[in-house]
């Protein structure tokens, strides 16, 4: 239930950072932490997953439909460059 309180997953999310390597935030927030990641790890490609836990579905909707639309292209350029 902790988590389901988005200013305590924020608040987690920056405090675990690099440990758990959960990213967080809008495009402006979460890209640097995804270059960061990719250039610490290189990897082939990431595997999303929005968590939702006690989140209501509609946020989780609205979060996945930003990601897609602000920051899904910008990440694979981070990618594509590594």
């Amino acid at each position: 239930t902790m988590m389901a309180e988005p200013e305590n997953c924020q608040r987690m999310v920056a405090e675990e950072w690099p440990t758990y390597m959960a990213v967080w935030g809008n495009a402006e927030q979460s890209l640097p932490k995804f270059e960061e990641l990719v250039n610490a790890v290189k990897p082939h490609g990431l595997i999303i997953n929005i968590d939702a836990g006690g989140v209501d579905h509609g946020h989780v909707i609205d979060s996945m439909n930003y990601f897609g639309d602000k920051v899904l292209a910008p990440l694979q350029e981070i990618l594509d460059a590594s």
